[in-house]
């Protein structure tokens, strides 16, 4: 027959381009010989959605008036994550602005055969990808064209891009800027002096030599890059200035972390439904590849009940005909880093599968949905929950004898009940509508002696609040 196979959350091709899966053919007279296996090779295919980043962009840069045509004036490069066509990078200079040109392909700015004025010339530089439809950037650039009498000072680029390894130990050499030539002075290169517009907690620059150094041990999951402005100095006071690009680069150094180091389950022996029971949230601060994880069950005397999702974490029930055997089950799953399997976390999964209670104590139905507005603050009051029970019992007689538990649905802990009044609160300001709709969370009262209990499903929805601006869906719109 045929084999379906499902998504159990949002792949991003960015991270991953190919899944191979293996599927096992078990013979349905013990559900353990296996007939055969057969590897399953899933390709993700790329969707256009990155803008282009630019990774060297100066936003200005002075030539002389005398400079002739042709002449290669400045390279921008940008970068698209997306893959094939869809980052495939042109790109486009403003058709108002005589005097200069764009090779599309390579970024590369050059003067044209039109004659160049001495003064500041304005442009917009677009960075566009090759989608359907395609997405793209833009930045602001100003050629400062000087007459051939004004003295100034011409580094050897444009822009400077260093790359550097996340927690490197200080003292480092990260890279040097150098003059080109000093246009219209007496003196040479060798009598510019080097500084940082702006001094530098991790960096130093040599005054002499325009080295660059780090001073400072980097975490690269802190910030990916750091931007330097260097300014060259002559004797006589005339100045310059070129931007330069310290980029961080990732080490596959942090674990996986779940968010909490036991998780409750509880369900109960009639239930049927083999999917999730639980997804525990992971994290895990590297990027890219270093910061997916591979799970695992690490008890083996759970497997003939419990499976994990290799990929997700989700946790699910394995089909068993019949009631689900009674009975409280302590197993560790584990979090693995997937391409370093020594940095890894483990958490404990307490699942608890019990007996339908006697309805001798129900919930209210009124009890049961309830609605609080996003972005409310710790300790707003959700609801009340009420009970009702055959037995003609005021409710002071027993409401200080309730024990309330919630017992799944609320792994990020966002409510807490008080026992004392059966009060629904929130436990922090964190609810937010545009990540989830509802929360759906499985709350048991007992009674303090836990001879009597029963349990039910609780919906929570967010109502909206107008708390977000609206935002073009792209940068730069042509008619």
């Amino acid at each position: 027959g045929d084999v379906n196979v499902s998504l159990s959350y949002d792949f991003d091709h960015e991270s991953q381009d190919q899944f191979i899966l293996y599927v096992e053919l078990y013979s349905t007279a013990d559900n353990e010989t296996i007939y055969d296996t057969s590897p399953i090779i899933v390709n993700l295919i790329d969707e256009n959605d990155h803008l282009p980043i630019f990774t060297s962009a100066p936003n200005q840069v002075v030539i002389p008036l005398t400079t002739p045509p042709d002449t290669p004036i400045l390279t921008v490069t940008a970068t698209d994550e997306d893959s094939g066509s869809n980052g495939g990078i042109l790109y486009y200079l403003d058709s108002t602005q005589l005097g200069f040109h764009v090779d599309r392909h390579r970024g590369v700015i050059t003067t044209t055969n039109s004659t160049l004025r001495s003064g500041d010339y304005y442009m917009t530089l677009t960075a566009s990808d090759r989608g359907s439809p395609p997405k793209d950037n833009s930045i602001n650039i100003t050629v400062s064209v000087l007459q051939s009498t004004s003295p100034f000072i011409i580094f050897t680029e444009n822009f400077y891009s260093f790359s550097i390894p996340e927690h490197s130990l200080p003292p480092l050499p990260v890279g040097t800027v150098m003059i080109n030539e000093v246009i219209n002075q007496t003196f040479g290169t060798n009598d510019i002096l080097f500084s940082f517009r702006s001094p530098h907690s991790c960096f130093n620059i040599n005054s002499s030599t325009g080295s660059i150094t780090l001073t400072c041990s980097i975490d690269g999951e802190l910030t990916s890059f750091h931007d330097l402005v260097i300014v060259a100095t002559g004797p006589n006071g005339i100045m310059a200035e070129v931007r330069a690009r310290v980029n961080i680069s990732d080490i596959n150094d942090h674990p996986p972390l779940f968010d909490k180091d036991t998780y409750t389950v509880v369900i109960y022996t009639n239930y049927n439904d083999t999917s999730m029971i639980l997804t525990p949230l992971v994290s895990d601060p590297d990027q890219g590849m270093n910061g997916i994880s591979r799970f695992s069950i690490v008890d083996s005397s759970i497997s003939n009940l419990i499976d994990i999702d290799p990929n997700s974490g989700q946790i699910s029930l394995i089909s068993i005909n019949g009631s689900l055997p009674q009975g409280d089950y302590k197993f560790t799953i584990k979090a693995n880093d997937s391409l370093n399997s020594s940095l890894s976390s483990t958490a404990v999964v307490l699942l608890s599968i019990i007996e339908p209670s006697p309805k001798i104590l129900e919930f209210s139905p009124s009890s049961l949905v309830f609605s609080v507005p996003e972005n409310s603050p710790g300790g707003t009051v959700i609801g009340v929950l009420e009970l009702i029970t055959p037995h003609s019992l005021d409710p002071s007689e027993y409401l200080g004898n309730l024990q309330f538990e919630i017992l799944s649905g609320d792994n990020i802990d966002y409510f807490h009940i008080v026992d004392s009044n059966a009060t629904l609160i929130l436990v922090n300001d964190l609810l937010d509508r545009e990540e989830m709709e509802s929360h759906v969370i499985l709350v048991r009262a007992s009674f303090i002696d836990y001879k009597v209990s029963t349990s039910s499903f609780i919906t929570v929805s967010v109502s909206d609040v107008n708390d977000n601006n609206p935002v073009f869906n792209q940068t730069v719109y042509a008619a």
